[in-house]
């Protein structure tokens, strides 16, 4: 438990660290950089809700259930100022519509939205964002430019590839850890954690930067 402690409170310090840095430079962040920062604060809060949830009621899958919609719509809006597909409303509309809908789906009809995570929607949200970040990658060698390839966002998209290729990947593999060697389903825990603090990290290093890094 003590484990669970420490870890939880380098992740809130992580998060809290990028948001600080975001908030120093807030009059110089384009909208796109507002919305990670947004991302940011309301991630603090739902992992500091989450946290409490654990130590005071032994329980916080409500509080995920409830920020993984929240989590999908800032991101696609975010995506959606960077992107080139996601610029075109139609398109937008639709893949928010889809999330919605699967949202709905996996939290009523095959999951206990109180008691079970909505993997499913996991799975979904995951895969929107891996694709979402190498549709920005697409778009930026078309542009052909070195200094947009360069620039804040190319960071925050290869920040966002790797956490969502990871989660992906973990919730593939745990599919069959729970099944087969649940004992072992720990070690998914670890390297979520890990990749939680590196993720916060290093949005907080884009932002120490974020001057040197605005696309010109």
């Amino acid at each position: 438990m003590y484990l669970f402690y420490i870890v939880s409170s380098i992740i809130l310090l992580s998060l809290l660290y990028s948001i600080i840095r975001c908030f120093v430079l807030k009059h110089t962040l384009d909208k796109a950089s507002k919305i990670i920062g947004l991302y940011l604060l309301l991630t603090l809060i739902a992992e500091l809700l989450a946290f409490l949830g654990i130590i005071l009621y032994r329980y916080n899958i409500l509080i995920y259930n409830t920020y993984s919609i929240v989590q999908f719509y800032l991101l696609t809006i975010y995506f959606s100022q960077t992107t080139v597909l996601l610029k075109k409303k139609a398109f937008r509309s639709s893949i928010l519509l889809l999330g919605t809908l699967i949202y709905i789906e996996d939290s009523i009809v095959y999951r206990d939205f109180m008691l079970e995570p909505n993997s499913g929607f996991l799975a979904f949200e995951s895969i929107s964002f891996v694709c979402f970040s190498l549709m920005y990658f697409y778009d930026t060698l078309n542009e052909r430019s070195e200094s947009h390839s360069l620039s804040q966002h190319f960071w925050f998209t290869g920040i966002l590839l790797t956490f969502w290729s990871f989660t992906l990947l973990s919730w593939l593999v745990g599919l069959s850890i729970y099944q087969s060697l649940k004992d072992n389903s720990i070690i998914l825990n670890y390297m979520m954690w890990a990749i939680n603090i590196i993720t916060y990290t290093g949005f907080g290093l884009v932002f120490l930067f974020y001057r040197k890094l605005q696309s010109r």
